[in-house]
């Protein structure tokens, strides 16, 4: 028994110095019935003299920690009054349940809920008109064809035989001025075929 009022008296006492070194000396010889120890091994305990000891005795028993019993020709009676308080968890180690309940409060702490308003919940949320996309159309031939800086496009077969045709004529407009070189307008070809001709001059002129 002395051992669990020394753990209660070192864990839950309000005294200091040296009442509570002569609380603890009690609490050593603490048993069912009390505790009798003389004044003299409880000042060898604390240190001090044995008047010392009756002063530090007083505020204990002022701070409600000790009760005595005096006794004429024997030891005092002590009966240490200190118990745990109500948030020991009552182990050998007296830990305080409070610091528990707070770290717990902390690790389950949630965000606020945040509650919407009437005025939110009646309101549409607008709706955005849907585009369909366009359809690319189709592009149209185009009509816009380059003619040839000589005449008409050869690639057709009628345009491919005049143009065989009038090449005929320029090769022999160009024998018959190589024949007359003075004199070319007097030649039997065609005046369209010549003024050609003499206009674009022939590479072994040039």
């Amino acid at each position: 028994m002395s051992v669990e009022h020394l753990a209660v008296v070192l864990h839950h006492s309000r005294s200091t110095g040296t009442a509570k070194l002569i609380l603890v000396g009690i609490a050593n010889h603490q048993g069912d019935g009390g505790a009798w120890p003389a004044v003299g091994t409880l000042a060898k305990y604390a240190n001090c003299s044995p008047r010392n000891v009756q002063m530090h005795l007083e505020k204990l028993v002022n701070l409600g920690e000790v009760r005595i019993e005096r006794r004429t020709g024997s030891s005092n009676r002590y009966q240490v009054l200190v118990s745990c308080p109500a948030w020991c968890d009552k182990t050998p180690q007296h830990r305080d349940t409070r610091k528990r309940q707070k770290s717990r409060g902390s690790l389950w702490k949630t965000t606020p809920e945040v509650h919407s308003t009437p005025e939110a919940e009646s309101t549409p949320t607008p709706e955005v008109a849907f585009t369909p996309p366009l359809k690319p159309t189709s592009p149209e031939p185009s009509t816009n064809h380059q003619l040839n800086a000589f005449g008409p496009d050869p690639t057709s077969t009628t345009d491919r035989a005049s143009e065989a045709t009038r090449r005929a004529a320029i090769a022999a407009a160009r024998v018959a001025i190589r024949k007359n070189r003075n004199s070319p307008e007097k030649s039997d070809a065609p005046e369209e075929i010549v003024g050609a001709v003499c206009e674009r001059p022939t590479v072994g002129e040039r």
